[in-house]
């Protein structure tokens, strides 16, 4: 799809290692910025981080006027409801927890979560999708090369960033709750996927991808 832009984002993460909030200008932060504030009155910029936050908070560090309009969603973390705690054991949040921290702390950013454990309950067979992707032109039999080769032996895969993708688009797949930041942060609360229909958005993502 060589019509849709692919701007680079930043290369480190915000600030150091030990802490600090000192942005990562990229292409990627500059192209947020520019979407945002050439928006209409009262239209809002969907921004959906599959990996760490770097490029998020660095656009909201930089141009902190573009807040009110941003519609973010985030996968990463874990939540963990029957102690009601969250842990930041996880590969997203891990890789840049700098940048976490800004968009959990920014006040009046729309911040929808997708912890990894609600994630992780949409997992794709190996054995029932060889076949579908194969049948699915040169596309899907590049991925399935792929899926080999990352997976090597492994008998499924996790859909992590489907699992987001598919509940932003169709909400009625999903539930949703109020749930405070982590306890470190100062008190907020945002909106957290708890639960989604795995069945639904597997069926969902083969019909939208017709065979060849």
């Amino acid at each position: 799809r060589e019509s849709l832009p692919l701007p680079r984002g930043a290369e480190e993460m915000i600030g150091k290692p030990w802490g600090g909030n000192e942005p990562r200008p990229s292409e990627a932060s500059a192209f947020i910025i520019e979407k945002a504030r050439s928006l209409a009155p009262g239209d809002s910029l969907t921004v959906i981080s599959l990996g760490a936050a770097t490029n998020l908070a660095s656009a909201i560090l930089l141009a902190p006027d573009i807040v009110p309009r941003l519609r973010a969603y985030y996968l990463g973390m874990r939540y963990l409801p029957q102690r009601k705690a969250w842990s930041k054991n996880e590969f997203n949040a891990r890789n840049d927890m700098n940048a976490l921290t800004v968009i959990l702390e920014t006040e009046g950013l729309d911040l929808t979560i997708m912890p990894a454990s609600t994630a992780e309950t949409l997992r794709f067979a190996k054995a029932e999708n060889e076949k579908k992707l194969n049948a699915r032109g040169p596309l899907g039999a590049y991925l399935w090369v792929r899926w080999q080769e990352v997976t090597g032996d492994a008998e499924e895969w996790i859909m992590w960033d489907l699992a987001l993708v598919q509940a932003m688009l169709h909400p009625e797949w999903a539930e949703r709750q109020q749930i405070r930041v982590p306890a470190e942060h100062p008190e907020r609360r945002i909106k957290v996927y708890t639960s989604i229909n795995a069945d639904k958005m597997e069926a969902d993502f083969w019909s939208a991808w017709p065979q060849e």
